[in-house]
């Protein structure tokens, strides 16, 4: 095990390299989890943006509500 500093109470903790790589695993996985639902929602290859863009063919007032 690793010291990795100094926790609460001032103590050193320590972390096992299988600590460290669940973080590293979900932080990789969260990235890629953003990135898909980002581009869900801004990419004009799926629905909600074809359904904003079509909505504001009416006008600027249909786009704001």
């Amino acid at each position: 095990m690793d010291t990795a500093g100094t926790g609460a109470t001032g103590t050193l903790t320590e972390v096992s390299r299988w600590m460290a790589f669940i973080c590293v695993g979900c932080g990789l996985w969260g990235g890629l989890l953003i990135g898909f639902i980002t581009e869900y929602y801004t990419s004009y290859a799926y629905g909600p943006t074809q359904l904003l863009s079509e909505s504001c063919l009416t006008g600027a007032a249909t786009n704001i509500i």
